[in-house]
C-alpha cells in the first residue's frame, strides 16, 4: 500500500507542477440545458423571466485565519460564484466572521472600448467583517471568482475594477472546463468583475453555448488537458494496483507435496 500512496503522490505532484501557479483551480463540465441569461438592465427587445440574483455567505474566523467557502448565484448554472480558501482574507482585530457576497450592479464606470464591450452584468464582489476595519485579500491567498455570460461570449476575458479604484483592467482569464460561456479568474483584489467581449457583443437571449473568440485574452492558454491527462493516469494506475492487491490477497498459498 505505501507504494501506491508514493506513487499517486508522485503523479499528483506531476499534475501541479504542470499548471503554472497563477492559474485557478480545474472544474469540470456541467450538464443539462442551462437557464437564460438574466440582465440587470436587459437589452432592447430582450424579454425574460426575474432578475438576476446575489448571494453572500458568512466565514468563520478561527486560529487567526478566516475559513473557506464559496457563493453562489441561483441561476443554473450560477452566473457568478466566489470561491475562497482557508486564510484569504485579513481582517481587523476581534473580527469573528467575514460576509462574503456578490451582487450584480450597474457599472460604475464605463469599460472603455480598448478593453471590449460589456457582456452580461457587472458583479461587485465585497468581503466585511463582522466589527469595524478594513477586508483584503492575501496575495498568497488568492480570491477565485467564476462568471457566466450571455451565449456566444465564448472565453472573452474577464476585466475587474479593484475597490477604491476608478480604472478597469483585463485580468488573466482561462474557461471553465468544457462549460460553454464560463470563464475563471484568479484575484487578490476585491470590487467589480465582469466579462468584457472582444469584436463585438453577444446576442441576447441564450442561456451559453457555442463557440467564443478568445481573441485578445490574456489567459495564455492554460495547459487544461495536460492535468487532467494526468489525473486520469493517477486514478487508472492506482485501481491497477489496488486490483492487483486484491487479487494477491485471494489467492491460495500453494499446498505443500508430501
Amino acid at each position: 500500500m505505501r507504494r501506491v500512496l508514493v506513487l499517486g503522490a508522485v503523479l499528483l505532484g506531476a499534475a501541479w507542477a504542470l499548471a503554472p501557479a497563477p492559474s485557478p483551480p480545474l472544474y469540470d463540465g456541467l450538464q443539462g440545458p442551462a437557464q437564460a441569461y438574466l440582465y440587470l438592465t436587459p437589452p432592447p427587445g430582450y424579454h425574460q423571466t426575474g432578475a438576476p440574483s446575489g448571494a453572500s455567505h458568512a466565514l468563520a474566523i478561527a486560529g487567526g485565519s478566516s475559513g473557506a467557502g464559496f457563493i453562489n448565484t441561483e441561476e443554473t448554472p450560477p452566473q457568478a460564484q466566489v470561491l475562497a480558501a482557508d486564510g484569504t482574507f485579513t481582517f481587523p482585530p476581534g473580527a469573528t466572521s467575514i460576509t462574503l457576497s456578490v451582487t450584480p450592479v450597474a457599472p460604475p464606470a464605463p469599460i472603455p472600448a480598448s478593453l471590449g464591450t460589456l457582456a452580461g452584468n457587472v458583479y461587485h464582489v465585497t468581503a466585511t467583517a463582522n466589527v469595524p476595519g478594513p477586508v483584503s485579500i492575501v496575495a498568497a491567498h488568492p480570491m477565485t471568482v467564476v462568471l457566466r455570460g450571455p451565449v456566444g461570449t465564448g472565453t472573452s476575458p474577464i476585466v475587474r475594477m479593484s475597490e477604491g479604484t476608478t480604472t478597469w483592467q483585463r485580468v488573466t482569464t482561462v474557461p471553465l472546463g468544457s462549460a460553454p460561456d464560463m470563464v475563471v479568474t484568479n484575484t487578490d483584489q476585491l470590487g467589480y468583475f465582469a466579462i468584457a467581449e472582444q469584436g463585438g457583443s453577444s446576442s441576447p437571449g441564450g442561456s451559453g453555448g457555442g463557440p467564443g473568440s478568445a481573441s485578445g485574452s490574456s489567459s495564455g492558454g492554460f495547459p487544461v488537458v495536460v492535468v487532467v491527462i494526468a489525473v486520469v493516469v493517477l486514478l487508472a494506475v492506482l485501481g491497477g494496483l489496488l486490483a492487483m492487491r486484491s487479487r494477491t490477497r485471494r489467492r491460495p498459498p500453494p499446498r505443500r507435496r508430501r
